[in-house]
């Protein structure tokens, strides 16, 4: 099983004493089963033997044992097969080689697989879409790495396939109050909305986890279901970055969001 590292860590050689490299937090590592002990700071410590891959290559060394725990998940994961995702196990589950080379900003058309309910690789979806909708494909591909993707853009995919609207319903308008003179967004509203649809909405994410957060990169992700709960709300999405069902409170998702910015998908 692999392990991730818990706290900023150091990567030492077989000397136990020369630092290879260092391991930020959540870095996956694959342990070999060997321990070893050394003296670190005046105290006697267990270092364990772990492979760590990256796009450089695989470094095999020593980390302090005690920053490892078993990498565990209970949620759906590579929800999309993504056929020729990059080796690298540190980089976003949404980065794939296509095109001729690698793609970072997939999460406009894997969020449109996911609603459509595509059911092959996401390579195969982007070569129908090119097929298709030639003009709209270019717009993003034509400069080989594609570019982000907007409400028009999310359109144009939906169009690939039978029974979308030429213009799906705008997230704004959809949760817009008259006399508020904007969008509301509540728990209550948002549940709403969930029953016969699924949301894809802007948000923003850490550019190395991929979890939401209030500064990061801008992001799609796949709104699925909402628990309210008192005032607040456990919200279940499909994240793009990880290629992975998540879960997150309403006051993480709120602080992501910022003003609600999305189209509204018929289930």
């Amino acid at each position: 099983m692999n392990n991730w590292i818990t706290n900023y860590a150091a990567l030492y050689a077989d000397d136990l004493k020369t630092r290879q490299m260092y391991l930020n937090i959540g870095a996956i590592v694959a342990p070999v089963g060997v321990t070893r002990w050394s003296t670190i700071g005046g105290r006697s410590v267990p270092l364990a033997l772990v492979e760590y891959v990256d796009s450089k290559g695989v470094h095999r060394g020593y980390v302090y044992e005690r920053y490892l725990e078993p990498l565990r998940y209970t949620l759906p994961r590579d929800v999309i097969q993504l056929s020729t995702a990059t080796p690298n196990q540190q980089d976003a589950g949404q980065y794939v080689l296509y095109n001729g080379t690698t793609q970072y900003n997939l999460c406009g058309p894997l969020s449109v697989c996911y609603c459509a309910g595509w059911k092959t690789d996401v390579t195969d979806f982007l070569d129908m879409w090119k097929a298709e909708k030639p003009s709209a494909w270019k717009r993003i591909f034509n400069a080989g790495a594609g570019r982000g993707t907007d409400l028009g853009d999310l359109d144009a995919m939906f169009a690939t396939f039978e029974g979308y609207p030429e213009q799906l319903p705008r997230l704004s308008q959809a949760l817009h109050d008259p006399l508020k003179g904007g969008p509301l967004v509540t728990p209550g509203r948002v549940g709403e909305l969930l029953v016969r649809n699924r949301l894809i909405i802007s948000c923003r994410v850490d550019v190395i986890t991929g979890r939401l957060r209030g500064q990061g990169v801008l992001h799609w992700v796949v709104l699925e279901t909402i628990m309210p709960e008192g005032t607040g709300a456990l919200v279940h999405l499909y994240n793009p970055f990880t290629n992975s069902i998540e879960f997150y409170t309403w006051g993480e998702l709120l602080n992501s969001i910022g003003q609600p910015y999305g189209v509204v998908v018929e289930r």
